[in-house]
């Protein structure tokens, strides 16, 4: 007879504790020991991509913290379903994650952080056995951990879909083995002793196997079938798992089987040893919470307000879609962003409101900004009024320069001419005060061919205009 234990609703992974003392993150008897404080080789070649890594720690707390400084603390808590709010995500976060090891090298897709709060992809990324790791461990397997390997408790490897390595902190995602010091199931209530007959007959000890089910982070989720020969076996076990052979289990220890279930329908699971059957379970797909969408905002002068960034996460199951003060914006397919523009004045405040699916990302919120007003080129045109020092027979192209009345600084113009000006032009004006407008005469000569003028400023975008004409000759 099976036993199936309590569906494990976080991450779809199973996780292992290291650092569960110094983050009292459990009771003394879910305790595991001490790995040597150091982390594994990282590699630059393979597994950098610039902005990609936070900082290299094995204290969970360290980690939390700077994820939080990268702006990305409640996204990497949504992925690995540690639901919190405010200022409980970080606490919450840090009593969830461990640090264990990598039970065998597995290739991983590897993701950066910006620091506001964008993740993106940097490529695969190798995580070697005996690397340390960071895991979100769900409540079910918590109970479980224990202290140092014996007769009760064992060291097992566990598939996980989702690691943070401790030399990043980064979100590596897809198949990974760790090592987890898990206390034994229950075992299966054994059936009734038939009565002997004519003398006692003897009675060995059977294996078993149990079956756990936990959330998947954008699958359906995965069955762990934990393969387990009794302690008083006489002899080594092998199991059947739909069809494949796994083992020989040796006395008192045990082995675990993954099996991805499917979205569609149910995923059938039979689990036999010696040609008795021990599971014969069909279990649904798990229903895991979508990754949630985001909204960061930052001021850009350039733009003339404020950039709003919308994402949604490279883990979810849907396209998602925001409203931006009201406005519609996206589908957006996992893993894509876009940002939009709320114009706000220099000087002035406006605010931002996101929302998705009616859920709230940027609850309302003035923003002042604080960039200085540019100044601008107001106009340019010919005036022929001879003057002394002109050209002969040609006149002045009249440049009005202008710095904004709200600027905070005064303005410094640099001029030039080509074309139709007598050996080309070169001007520094200014520094031109605020609210204040400056003449700059071009000479020119009565050709009547094209003058071009170029002007550029410090916060000014570069103004160039050619015009044509000149003034008819004039006799002194």
């Amino acid at each position: 007879m099976s036993t199936r234990t309590l569906r494990a609703r976080p991450l779809a992974a199973a996780l292992v504790a290291v650092c569960l003392a110094a983050l009292g993150a459990g009771s003394a008897s879910a305790r595991s020991p001490r790995f040597v404080n150091t982390t594994a080789t990282f590699n630059p070649d393979t597994q950098s991509h610039p902005g990609a890594c936070s900082q290299s720690t094995l204290v969970v707390a360290h980690a939390v913290a700077d994820l939080s400084a990268n702006g990305v603390l409640s996204q990497y808590a949504a992925l690995v379903a540690v639901h919190a709010s405010g200022g409980a995500t970080a606490g919450a976060l840090t009593r969830a994650l461990l640090v264990t090891r990598i039970a065998q090298t597995a290739t991983m897709a590897n993701h950066g952080c910006t620091t506001n709060g964008i993740i993106f992809g940097t490529g695969k990324r190798t995580l070697t056995t005996g690397e340390t790791v960071g895991v979100a461990v769900p409540a079910a397997l918590r109970a479980r951990l224990c202290r140092a390997r014996g007769r009760d408790c064992v060291r097992t490897a566990v598939t996980f879909h989702t690691v943070f390595p401790t030399n990043c902190w980064n979100l590596d995602q897809g198949t990974a083995r760790v090592w987890l010091l898990l206390k034994r199931p229950p075992k299966p209530k054994p059936k009734p002793k038939p009565k002997p007959t004519t003398r006692a007959s003897t009675v060995t000890a059977r294996p078993a196997a149990t079956v756990n089910t936990v959330c998947g982070s954008g699958n359906s989720g995965t069955s762990t079938v934990t393969l387990s020969n009794a302690q008083t076996a006489t002899a080594p076990a092998t199991f059947v798992v739909n069809g494949q052979s796994y083992g020989p289990v040796a006395p008192g220890q045990s082995l675990e089987v993954s099996i991805p279930l499917v979205s569609q329908g149910n995923t059938q699971i039979s689990v036999s040893s010696a040609g008795q059957p021990l599971v014969a379970e069909s279990v649904p797909p798990d229903p895991c919470p979508a990754a949630a969408p985001s909204a960061t905002t930052t001021l850009s002068c350039a733009a003339g307000g404020e950039v709003v960034t919308l994402a949604n996460a490279a883990s979810a199951t849907a396209d998602a879609t925001f409203e931006v003060n009201g406005q519609s914006y996206g589908p957006l397919a996992p893993g894509a962003t876009q940002q939009v523009t709320v114009p706000i004045a220099s000087g002035a405040t406006g605010s931002v409101v996101v929302t998705s699916g009616g859920v709230g990302l940027l609850a309302q919120t003035t923003y002042l900004n604080t960039c200085a007003p540019q100044p601008a080129v107001v106009g340019a045109g010919l005036s022929c009024t001879i003057s002394d020092g002109g050209p002969v027979g040609g006149g002045y192209l009249d440049l009005q320069l202008a710095n904004a009345a709200s600027a905070t600084l005064p303005a410094t113009f640099a001029v030039s001419a080509t074309g139709n000006a007598p050996g080309g032009f070169t001007s520094t004006v200014g520094p031109v005060n605020a609210g204040a407008t400056v003449s700059v005469l071009i000479p020119v000569d009565a050709s009547g061919n094209a003058v071009t003028v170029t002007v550029t400023s410090p916060g000014l975008v570069p103004y160039q205009d050619t015009l044509s004409g000149g003034c008819p000759v004039q006799l002194f």
